[in-house]
């Protein structure tokens, strides 16, 4: 689909036919209360009705000037040629001055195009043009419509939303959704013996969410048969339903080199310089992800073995609820 600002004449006309969640199309009457049977109230009300809809529902827009036509017909110019562009000293003044307050919270993102007709086949009337309201997902949401009702885009209409809707839009643009995924690094590392590679679980936590994630931490849970926690500061033995496991700590900080430091390590060694590190969060946005890894006991031809095991795993996000997941080691092994 063409960008809004880029949408002519006949690139609305074209414009799949039937009613979309996506887009709404109304007649000139409808915002231009200078036609007869027009009226400026009336118009701001329904509008903002359609506001509220689109940014609670993910975005979209409203097209006037478009006639009422039966479903699946072609579409049309409506009679009056389109809106008057001088309404109010300026429709597209005008509108983008009353938009923002016609919800609440004022709507901050949003734009207003007019379309006029470039061609000699035009059916848009001298001084008159269609308009293109575009409104964007909000990060603000919900909001409501003047009537004090929240409204949502359903089966192409603006309806009232239940307050289940209402409440899984209040916290969906505010919490980092991360989520966990696994695969099988067949070059993990040798085993005591250089004939025998053993591979390694590259896990990486993704933000599926809208909002970026400041501070991230989590644990994943690896059957004690798979790995061990030897001698890392971030794994430890545990336990779930009397079965051994191996916790993994992770987070998003990374370490920084600020220097080096001296130590004495004894007359056989002498004096080492060691470097100094510094840790610090890294912010997580949206659809992006860090990566850590747990070495693995088993050789690639052993991991088949495991099909029935699964890896639990259990992240942290801002103050966001903990999500949980499963990852089975049977659908690793078909990925890889």
């Amino acid at each position: 689909m063409k960008p809004y600002y880029e949408w002519d004449e006949d690139y609305i006309l074209n414009l799949p036919p039937g009613e979309h969640d996506w887009v709404e199309f109304k007649d000139a009457r409808s915002i231009d209360f200078s036609l007869p049977g027009g009226n400026e109230d009336r118009s701001l009300d329904v509008l903002s009705k359609q506001i509220s809809a689109f940014a609670n529902s993910g975005g979209g827009a409203i097209v006037y000037g478009i006639k009422n036509t039966r479903p699946g017909a072609a579409r049309e110019v409506d009679d009056a040629g389109g809106i008057t562009l001088n309404l109010k000293n300026g429709v597209k003044e005008w509108l983008e001055d009353v938009i923002p307050n016609l919800v609440d919270p004022p709507l901050v993102k949003f734009n207003v195009y007019t379309v006029g007709g470039g061609t000699s086949g035009s059916k848009i009337g001298a001084g008159k043009a269609l308009l293109v309201i575009e409104i964007p997902s909000s990060e603000s949401a919900p909001h409501q419509a003047n009537d004090n009702v929240y409204y949502g885009r359903v089966a192409g209409k603006s309806r009232p939303l239940g307050n289940r809707f209402v409440m899984d839009i209040v916290n969906r643009p505010r919490n980092p959704k991360m989520k966990l995924t696994c695969r099988v690094d067949p070059e993990g590392r040798y085993s005591g013996r250089e004939d025998r590679q053993v591979p390694a679980l590259r896990f990486y936590c993704r933000n599926a969410g809208r909002v970026y994630a400041n501070y991230v931490n989590g644990y994943v849970w690896i059957p004690a048969a798979l790995t061990d926690a030897g001698e890392e500061d971030d794994a430890y033995e545990d336990e779930i339903n009397g079965r051994p496991y191996v916790r993994k700590y992770f987070d998003n900080t990374i370490k920084e080199i600020v220097g080096e430091v001296e130590r004495y390590y004894g007359r056989t060694v002498g004096m080492m310089k060691e470097p100094v590190y510094t840790s610090r969060y890294e912010p997580v946005l949206p659809s992006r992800g860090f990566a850590f890894s747990a070495m693995l006991r088993a050789s690639l031809d052993e991991l088949v073995n495991f099909n029935g095991e699964e890896l639990l795993w259990e992240v942290y996000a801002d103050n966001s609820p903990p999500r949980k997941g499963v990852i089975k080691i049977a659908d690793i092994i078909r990925e890889r």
